[in-house]
């Protein structure tokens, strides 16, 4: 069963987080994330609805009326831009299987 896609944002970015943070710092991985959700925010409007900040991030709820396919767009254009495929490995074994097989779904990452 799919998950909201609050929780499918809030999960991912978290994991990208983390993951970033490992070798920077949690900080530094939020700045970069802000920035690159700063600079789609025209081509995505429902990024207003993700509140990237010095310490953590926060979805809307609301970002659930949102068109799947639409998030996960923007999800696998952050992907495709800011990572690698190496990284995104890294990614894929961190997450939880139920939300890998979401972003499967929606396009933002293979098996």
């Amino acid at each position: 069963m799919r998950i909201s896609n609050q929780a499918i944002v809030q999960k991912f970015l978290d994991s990208i987080v983390d993951i970033v943070s490992q070798g920077s710092s949690k900080r530094y991985a939020l700045m970069v994330l802000n920035k690159f959700a700063q600079s789609r925010a025209k081509t995505f409007p429902f990024l207003k609805l993700v509140h990237i900040g010095f310490t953590k991030i926060r979805i809307d709820k609301r970002i659930d009326s949102v068109n799947p396919k639409l998030v996960g767009k923007f999800l696998k254009t952050l992907v495709d831009q800011l990572f690698s495929h190496l990284f995104m490995l890294l990614v894929r074994r961190k997450i939880p299987e139920s939300l890998a097989k979401d972003l499967e779904s929606l396009g933002v990452i293979t098996k």
